[in-house]
């Protein structure tokens, strides 16, 4: 197997590299490529003889001053800084920032939207584990009610990397065979301390 071995911080070399490919696809046929290869002036493989030194090592891999990291697009979505080296700097997403706020400020973003009211509730006034038909029961709600507000939850959840509610395994399930959730004491507390603040 052939390899084309390019200094990415030479732009005549990465040219030149590019236009060697270009030869090489445009001449190769079906099954062919792994025999033109040398034909089409690939540099050989294996590593350097003697004094010579391979490309990309050595001092003129050093960045030139004043040159900008070029920046890509990660799978993530996130851009990302490439220096000279190869290395990637991944600034963090929007997600991650939220992830990375303390609860409080967390929770005061989240009492800007109609959920917030329906936790308040469930801090207030659900002490016990109960499945999400017995909340229904327990706060008022029609049938599935909680089913719905718990899928607006999870979506809350998972944006802001916490847990409204988590299952109890030790409280069983109901008559239904439906876990049965809870509220952490930190959770409600701060809760309630958000909604009297608003």
């Amino acid at each position: 197997m052939t390899y084309l071995m390019v200094n990415l911080n030479d732009h005549a070399d990465c040219r030149d590299a590019i236009q060697r490919l270009r030869e090489t696809l445009h001449d190769c046929g079906p099954g062919k490529r792994r025999h033109r290869g040398e034909s089409a002036g690939l540099p050989r493989t294996g590593p350097p003889v003697g004094g010579e030194q391979s490309a990309g090592a050595g001092p003129e891999d050093t960045p030139p001053s004043g040159r900008r990291p070029r920046r890509n697009r990660s799978s993530a979505g996130r851009t990302a800084d490439v220096d000279g080296f190869g290395a990637v700097n991944v600034e963090p997403s929007p997600v991650d920032r939220l992830h990375d706020l303390p609860l409080p400020k967390k929770l005061h973003r989240i009492a800007q939207r109609g959920v917030f009211r329906h936790l308040r509730r469930i801090a207030a006034e659900v002490d016990s584990p109960m499945s999400l038909p017995e909340l229904d029961k327990q706060l008022g709600f029609q049938p599935n009610k909680m089913r719905s507000l718990k899928a607006i939850m999870a979506k809350l959840e998972n944006r802001f990397g916490l847990r409204f509610l988590v299952a109890d395994p030790e409280a069983g399930v109901d008559e239904n065979g439906n876990p049965r959730y809870v509220m952490l004491p930190r959770m409600r507390k701060q809760i309630l301390r958000v909604a009297e603040a608003a």
